[in-house]
């Protein structure tokens, strides 16, 4: 089942073929100038809590196209916070005297500590282990949490660099991941179980991490418009499908691995499609 689902989402088809669109960093990080891809990356990433994450991303590319020095940590040090919290304001930050506060704070403690981002990842010899524990040790604000720690070495390995032992760290789970995780295990999980199951899935099968904090996420947000519908085809194609959906593998038997994704779900009639999503709701 995860093997449809890597395939399709590292080579962007399928559901996935707008996957720069479907990822909201991935669609904001293309206004940006090469050289900024971590700084804004890193920035927006800080701020990822407790939010709407395609909102907070279209902000943070409207303050790039405003002012490209908020991207620059030594230029943010010399602007005045209340300022900052002005600008934030008019764009539409959520929490736009704590962001501008929290986005301040940062630059000086990675100004002083390391010097720039850029030698943040140098120093940490490109390892996500040494990255995130030089971010909780330095007490980057927001960036330390649980969640958002392991996201930002994430994201800095899919868009920035090649990160050593990145499945060493925590998996961020939400109530996407949690949802997805629970029904491949056929089981009831934790948060830490889910963790511990792809921590060790991942090792074995070599399963990229952006598998989970991708594409199981996109999945479930995008649930009642193509994911429910997507995940029954990989369920069909599968060997791990639960007992209470063996009726999936009668319904569909033209199902291959040559189907394209979608395709056959998409050519059943109505009512079929219909009964499918009424009656395998995870």
């Amino acid at each position: 089942m995860l093997e449809t689902i890597q395939s399709d989402f590292a080579n962007a088809e399928g559901p996935f073929s707008n996957k720069e669109e479907l990822l909201p960093e991935r669609a904001a990080i293309e206004e940006v100038q090469p050289e900024d891809h971590l700084r804004f990356l890193t920035y927006g990433v800080m701020l990822d809590y407790n939010r709407n994450a395609a909102q907070l991303w279209r902000n943070c590319a409207e303050l790039y196209r405003r002012d490209p020095t908020y991207f620059n940590e030594y230029e943010v040090l010399e602007k005045d916070v209340s300022d900052m919290q002005d600008m934030f304001e008019d764009i539409g930050f959520r929490y736009h005297q704590r962001d501008a506060k929290g986005w301040y704070d940062n630059s000086r403690i990675v100004t002083e500590e390391f010097g720039d981002w850029d030698q943040l990842l140098l120093d940490a010899n490109y390892c996500a282990e040494t990255l995130a524990e030089f971010i909780e040790d330095a007490g980057f604000k927001y960036l330390k949490g649980e969640k958002l720690k392991p996201f930002y070495c994430k994201v800095v390995h899919e868009n920035i660099v090649t990160l050593d032992k990145i499945w060493t760290l925590e998996i961020p789970v939400d109530v996407h991941i949690r949802r997805l995780t629970q029904d491949i295990a056929g089981e009831e999980l934790s948060d830490d179980e889910v963790r511990e199951y792809w921590r060790e899935r991942g090792r074995e099968e070599d399963i990229d991490p952006m598998v989970v904090d991708g594409a199981l996420w996109l999945i479930g947000n995008n649930w009642d418009d193509w994911g429910k519908v997507y995940w029954a085809h990989c369920r069909v194609l599968s060997d791990e499908v639960p007992s209470k959906d063996e009726d999936l593998k009668t319904l569909y038997p033209d199902v291959t691995e040559e189907t394209k994704p979608l395709d056959e779900f998409e050519r059943l009639p109505d009512k079929t499609l219909e009964a499918l999503k009424r009656g395998h709701n995870t």
